[in-house]
């Protein structure tokens, strides 16, 4: 079978060949095996196929080592346990080699050899930081790496995309806050990451995004950007909306983090005053009472409840965080599938949900102390995505996209665990906090093998009592009481 296209390099030919025979037939007991081979080339080049048990192989192996070696969770329910075995595998798997070197993508038959600002910058980098696996890791760089050249001195918006393997450009959305995604998540992948080198590549880069963002604050004292990750698909006013300011808080406070740690403690001091006057314009500007809830609007004249509600307090603003969740767990937002983009009115029909926002409401019920609220919904979302219909991952959206497998969403499945369930959070390049909580569903919480900031840990949380080991040896423990506790990595 054959199908041919167009791109940056010629005709492509697309292929399905397989080795099975034409006919064969099994008597009780027998077993036969054939391979079926997806493949494209460029016209004119010689069509080369792997052998298929090597293939194989390799991919168990991969397997392993994406599931098996780092971030694994025992948490005694299997569905919650085995879900974040295939997010780990889904987020992971989904790296490519371009002209570039590698690339982490999307997928999910339409994204390849191209990166975002949210998906591989915010969602995924940050998690690859905590898995030490080195190709996740040079694929995160990668990312980073491949928007610096954008960043002039003129201080114009960063491309929506970086797409054809690093070498153009797609920027039809306009600016989607890809700066305040970037100061967010390269300030948390260099403070989970611990590898001081890369901190001081990136931190560059990371200062340009907190500039650009101060230039974009608002007279009310907001960030502006065009609109958000979901380009333009539900509405904002244009002018400011709650994501692109949640981000940039959350970005300042990471970036101050960062910068005590590199020794600029000038920069530290600065950019701690500008979260500390944003976080004020975040309540001023976008606070509101919706349905009954002290929550947030999400622009300025849209009155309706919202997903990204959750944002501010993902980024540690609490002080709407309990009418917050009841809202997103309330009929206005959670459905079986997960929480509405847009709460149904006479402007909006849309049935649309996106796991995205819905797995940051997942991870900010658990940060600001609500998670014993959040612990059955998210174990149904796991019995919906795992064992019902188009399984086995988390998904894009629905309707639009048919729920395809997009690996970004795979990776803040796993972030849900570690910064959510877990409460873990990065205080510096040698440091980090976490808060042992245990949901009353779960007789402990095990998470073995994290990578952070530049070593690797084991969590256990039982109801009387947590311990921390850093290879292999106890470092630290204490009462199962909430009480946030921080771990430093350069213990001898």
């Amino acid at each position: 079978m054959h199908a041919y296209g167009r791109g940056t390099k010629g005709v492509y030919i697309a292929r399905i060949n397989h080795t099975a025979p034409e006919m064969i037939c099994l008597s009780a007991g027998e077993e036969t095996t054939y391979a079926i081979f997806y493949s494209a080339d460029i016209a004119g080049q010689k069509h080369l196929l792997p052998d298929a048990m090597e293939e194989l192989a390799a991919r168990r192996e991969r397997i392993a080592q994406l599931c098996d070696t780092s971030l694994v969770l025992d948490c005694e329910n299997k569905e919650l346990d085995i879900m974040a075995r295939f997010a780990k595998l889904r987020a992971g798997e989904s790296i490519f080699e371009t002209l570039s070197g590698k690339f982490h993508s999307p997928g999910g038959r339409a994204y390849y050899a191209a990166t975002w600002c949210n998906d591989q910058i915010e969602y995924a980098g940050p998690h690859f930081a905590m898995t030490g696996d080195p190709v996740a890791i040079e694929a995160s760089l990668n990312a980073y790496r491949s928007y610096i050249p954008f960043m002039s001195d003129a201080y114009t918006k960063l491309p929506c995309s970086i797409i054809a393997e690093g070498l153009d450009i797609w920027e039809g959305a306009g600016d989607r806050g890809d700066a305040a995604m970037y100061l967010y998540g390269a300030s948390l992948f260099c403070l989970y990451l611990g590898d001081r080198t890369v901190a001081k590549e990136l931190y560059p880069a990371i200062r340009w995004c907190a500039e650009y963002c101060e230039r974009k604050r608002s007279p009310e004292g907001v960030i502006c950007s065009d609109t958000d990750e979901l380009e333009g698909r539900f509405p904002t006013d244009g002018y400011a909306n709650l994501s692109t300011s949640s981000l940039c808080y959350g970005g300042l406070v990471h970036a101050a983090k960062l910068a005590d740690s590199l020794d600029d403690f000038e920069g530290a001091a600065l950019y701690r005053s500008r979260a500390e006057e944003l976080k004020k314009a975040i309540e001023n500007y976008f606070g509101a009472t919706l349905q009954g809830y002290a929550t947030y609007r999400y622009s300025r004249g849209i009155d309706t409840l919202r997903a990204w509600i959750c944002l501010p307090l993902c980024m540690g603003i609490s002080e709407r965080a309990k009418d917050t969740v009841d809202a997103m767990l309330s009929p206005y937002l959670w459905t079986e599938q997960g929480m509405l983009t847009c709460e149904k009115s006479a402007e909006n029909s849309s049935d649309t949900i996106w796991d995205r926002s819905t797995l940051y409401g997942m991870k900010c019920a658990f940060l600001a102390g609500e998670g014993e609220k959040m612990t059955e919904p998210l174990l149904r979302y796991c019995r919906k995505r795992l064992l019902c219909d188009r399984v086995p991952y988390a998904v894009e959206a629905y309707p639009e996209g048919g729920k395809r497998h997009l690996s970004g969403e795979s990776a803040l499945f796993v972030r849900v665990i570690t910064e959510g369930l877990f409460g873990i959070i990065p205080e510096s390049l040698d440091s980090f906090s976490f808060v042992p909580h245990l949901p009353s569903a779960f007789p402990h919480l095990y998470l073995h093998s994290l990578r952070i900031c530049g070593a690797c840990f084991d969590i256990k949380v039982e109801r009387d009592g947590w311990q921390v080991f850093c290879d292999g040896k106890m470092i630290a423990s204490g009462m199962t009481d909430g009480t946030r506790v921080t771990i430093r990595t350069n213990i001898k």
